[in-house]
């Protein structure tokens, strides 16, 4: 007889036709019992179980830009986001930064309309977005260069993961007034980079991972907001994109509500429920037609 096993935060759920035989944060506990009561397991379900809280989405993405706020605003280092991919935590720590009056460094790349008196050329801005991979020395260093600004590591979890990079962090989150961060290695740094020195900045880190895979000792020195979604809870985050006028303005409401009506409607069988999905189906909705819906099912559910 088949078993199903899913994962339900960190703990693993046996069930047999409905019913929970065993749960345990140990696989192996989970096989003994499996076996015990002649079962089989084919896996652990891909799909994970996001375990019911009293806040709704729509209220965590709320708190979500209140702690932006209290970041940038320097009352707390730091800001970790944990939750599925595609659904608007770049977009609502972006936004909310913007909203402040706060400017990317990037926008000012290759200017020189800040330059020091020894000639040096000053780059502006208030915050830094670090993306992908980077080793515990190329985290050392962009502390360095923006040990003064708002830090985003936008799906870097590497540096959440080295132990090396932890320690440097742990250094940049401290709850003491003077953070220092020091590199105590035999391994050259950038030129002009000091080996120990005071960062003044916040860091926010942005992640798919669980939040509980996260290091106990960064989130303890964080505040943590974490936005993993039942399928009806993205449904319901969609809705809440819709209604900001910003979401595609140029597509009348009455078809973006179309597009999101039939992702609820086909919800079950979506390979993917993302805001990529409402921009899609959307798009088909407006420009595809009569057959808009067979479009849209095929899209839904083949890629």
């Amino acid at each position: 007889m088949q078993a199903t096993v899913q994962q339900v935060g960190k703990k693993f759920v046996l069930t047999h036709n409905g019913v929970r035989i065993a749960k345990s944060q140990y696989m192996s506990y989970i096989e003994e019992a499996a076996q015990k009561a002649g079962l089989s397991i084919a896996g652990v379900a891909q799909e994970e179980i996001v375990e019911k809280t009293e806040f709704s989405i729509r209220e965590r993405f709320e708190f979500l830009t209140q702690y932006v706020d209290l970041v940038s605003d320097k009352v707390m280092p730091s800001l970790i986001i944990t939750g599925d991919g595609g659904l608007g935590k770049t977009y609502t720590v972006m936004n909310t930064l913007s909203d402040k009056g706060l400017t990317d460094v990037a926008d000012s790349m290759g200017d020189d309309d800040e330059v020091s008196e020894d000639g040096e050329v000053r780059v502006v801005g208030d915050f830094a977005v670090i993306k992908g991979f980077s080793t515990a020395r190329a985290l050392y260093t962009t502390l360095w260069e923006h040990k003064n600004r708002i830090v985003i590591f936008d799906d870097c979890d590497s540096v959440l993961k080295c132990p090396i990079a932890l320690n440097i962090l742990k250094g940049a989150l401290d709850s003491y007034s003077d953070r220092w961060i020091s590199w105590k290695s035999e391994r050259m740094l950038g030129e002009n980079v000091p080996s120990m020195f005071k960062f003044k900045g916040q860091i926010i880190f942005i992640s798919n991972m669980k939040i509980g895979d996260i290091n106990q000792a960064i989130r303890s020195r964080s505040i943590c907001v974490d936005v993993s979604m039942t399928k009806n809870e993205k449904i319901d985050r969609m809705r809440q994109i819709v209604e900001e006028n910003s979401f595609m303005p140029t597509y009348n409401n009455d078809i973006k509500n179309s597009a999101i009506e039939f992702i609820d409607n086909h919800k079950e069988s979506a390979n993917e429920l993302s805001i990529r999905t409402l921009i899609s189906v959307t798009k088909l909705a407006a420009h595809g037609g009569t057959n808009w819906k067979r479009l849209a099912e095929y899209t839904l559910t083949s890629q």
